[in-house]
């Protein structure tokens, strides 16, 4: 009775103790669960957040650049349009020019025309004073042709139709084969105002000052440029010169259905952040803004990969520190695994002794 007893007792012990393990070692596992998906759950939420963060802070800056250089832009066409009202609306201006144009020999009214034309000339590179059939009758040079691009003096029929001063917008001259705009002012007898006499005419050369208003950019950027663009017809017309392409004002032409172009979404008419391919075939960040009152768009981009170059290297960062972790927390792991092993280990000895001897009694 006793042996039988003892068996018994020494089953019973063995399976308690083995069952005590069994439980510790389930609830060391679910432990160390619980601890890698904490770190891995947290790495990944942080990493969301910068992430998100990030792409706010680039569409920020985008977005900043963007309105500035498009409230340059249409502070310079105002401006530009102030200079054409100060002849188009002035009855002294128009009694001298009608008084030229009946009697060119004047040369008392050639030469305060002249000194009309002299007060402009530093802003503009050419200034002429066309009859109402667009032929030159006064310029800022004496050297220049009497005839005008086409685009001029399609421009100058316009006005005269209008009655408002307008920009002419960029166009290549068929007299120098350069990129020209400038501002058509035309000029109304003083004494009938239904009397057409001329255009006022004040070329601008984009190289001097528009070019370098548009190419500059605030921060140091190894990919980032703003493009100015135009619609024609189902074409979006670049008309700058572009950071990684040349020749390409009035000469480089896209389709405006070419899928995710910036450029192409800016010529209809969007506004907004996006993320798209430009020109290059290159992924880009861009925002795209239209400037009032004119057929121009603009688009502030940067690529992608420069633009996310810095939140990479964070997020890499974040991925050791997380990769760290979990190494810690595994060797700990393992550490504290092997002292349970080693704990159970000695308990069942002692049981087994404990048993041994109580049989042996």
């Amino acid at each position: 009775m006793n042996n039988g007893t003892d068996m018994g007792q020494k089953t019973f012990t063995l399976e308690t103790l083995e069952a005590s393990g069994q439980r510790g070692r389930l609830v060391f596992l679910l432990g160390f669960i619980l601890l890698a998906a904490g770190i891995l759950i947290t790495g990944w939420v942080y990493c969301r957040n910068y992430e998100r963060q990030f792409r706010a802070g680039i569409e920020q800056q985008l977005t900043v650049i963007a309105d500035w250089k498009a409230g340059d832009l249409a502070q310079y066409r105002l401006e530009r349009l102030e200079d054409g009202s100060m002849f188009s609306k002035n009855a002294s201006f128009a009694a001298l020019v009608r008084r030229f144009l009946e009697k060119p020999e004047d040369t008392d009214a050639q030469r305060q025309l002249q000194t009309w034309i002299g007060k402009h000339r530093p802003y503009y590179d050419q200034v002429r004073l066309l009859d109402a059939q667009g032929v030159t009758r006064l310029s800022s040079h004496a050297a220049l042709l009497p005839d005008v691009s086409a685009s001029v003096a399609k421009g100058v029929s316009d006005v005269l139709r209008s009655g408002r001063v307008t920009i002419q917008d960029f166009y290549r001259s068929q007299q120098d084969q350069r990129i020209h705009l400038g501002v058509l002012a035309p000029i109304y007898d003083e004494q009938d105002a239904r009397r057409p006499l001329g255009v006022f005419y004040l070329r601008i050369d984009p190289e001097t000052h528009l070019y370098p208003m548009i190419e500059r950019w605030p921060t140091a950027s190894l990919t980032a440029e703003t493009l100015l663009v135009r619609r024609e017809g189902n074409e979006v017309v670049f008309l700058n010169e572009l950071r990684f392409q040349t020749n390409t004002a009035l000469n480089l032409r896209l389709p405006l259905d070419r899928v995710a172009l910036p450029a192409a979404e800016a010529a209809l008419g969007h506004e907004g952040f996006m993320e798209g391919v430009d020109y290059r075939g290159k992924r880009v960040l861009a925002v795209l803004r239209v400037i009032p009152d004119s057929p121009w768009s603009l688009v502030a981009r940067m690529d992608a990969a420069e633009a996310y170059s810095p939140m990479k290297k964070q997020l890499w960062q974040v991925g050791l520190i997380t990769g760290a972790l979990l190494s810690s927390a595994a060797a700990w792991a393992g550490l504290v695994r092997r002292r349970l092993q080693v704990r159970l280990y000695r308990e069942r000895t002692k049981t087994m002794e404990a048993l041994r001897v109580s049989e042996e009694r």
